[in-house]
């Protein structure tokens, strides 16, 4: 798994917890990563981290992610 590899190789990862499959939905899986970091300030780095490296690693394999999209047509009005 990805974001599994990719947490394994995070240098301020010390352990992984879990990783579980949560949801199933049209748009897509939710997963949760649960992980010990080696201090409660290195957390929100680590995060970034696995987040972009996670993205970089499915744009590489082709793995896209469903988002939804909204489409707005600023064309002015024609008036016969």
């Amino acid at each position: 798994m990805l974001a599994l590899g990719s947490a394994e190789a995070h240098r301020s990862v010390q352990a992984i917890d879990s990783c579980s499959l949560i949801a199933l939905r049209d748009e897509g899986m939710i997963l949760s990563l649960r992980l010990i970091c080696e201090s409660a300030a290195s957390i929100y780095q680590v995060r970034l981290d696995l987040l972009e490296t996670v993205k970089q690693r499915f744009d590489e394999e082709g793995i896209s992610i469903a988002h939804e999209a909204t489409t707005i047509d600023l064309r002015a009005a024609q008036s016969d």
